[in-house]
């Protein structure tokens, strides 16, 4: 499975300690912000605490969002192996990062939602091939073929979407180095087991 490599394990637990620090120095700074509010010289009538409080609030939410998170990142690596796909990063603006994989021994690809804050983890290394465990339906963890830095992704749901992110990622070759990609997918394979 894909948890039990050893750079994964690690990538998680890094991820899952992220997730708890922002959770914890979040719910301090809200702490910190609630206090000024009530308990100093400020009082209730102060603006000052005001943006500790919303600061903390958001962080606390970013941390306990990637403690969800982790936990289901672990349940997918736990259930299957990395795959190795080619990939095609695609993007329009900052909230959509589309990641579209090409599946060598289908010829079929695979469009997924890349869902993090940090998109530049998505794009695939300079042989333009990234892993990926979980279920096409669902969702499952993208990252480098190294294992590390797992991102979360979900499918492509609305057909007109899935079309157009196809047709951008064959115009941008991803079905062209399939047959190429067979053998990286046997090292990714080889490397998991």
């Amino acid at each position: 499975m894909a948890l039990g490599r050893p750079e994964t394990a690690r990538a998680l637990a890094r991820y899952r300690a992220r997730a708890y620090a922002s959770a914890v120095a979040g719910a301090a700074v809200w702490a910190l912000g609630e206090w000024l509010r009530y308990g100093t010289s400020y009082g209730p009538g102060s603006d000052l605490p005001i943006p500790l409080i919303l600061l903390g609030g958001i962080a606390t939410l970013r941390g306990l969002g990637g403690l969800v998170m982790a936990r289901r990142m672990r349940r997918v690596l736990a259930a299957g192996p990395w795959n190795a796909y080619p990939a095609v990063l695609l993007t329009s603006g900052v909230r959509n990062v589309v990641v579209v994989l090409g599946d060598p021994a289908t010829g079929e690809t695979l469009p997924l939602y890349v869902r993090t804050q940090r998109p530049h983890l998505a794009k695939p290394a300079a042989d333009g091939v990234m892993g990926w465990c979980g279920d096409p339906l669902r969702g499952g963890v993208l990252a480098r073929s190294s294992g590390d830095r797992p991102i979360w992704t979900t499918p492509v749901r609305r057909p007109a979407v899935r079309q157009f992110m196809v047709q951008e990622a064959t115009e941008r070759g991803l079905l062209d180095g399939l047959e190429g990609a067979e053998g990286a997918e046997e090292r990714a394979v080889a490397e998991s087991g």
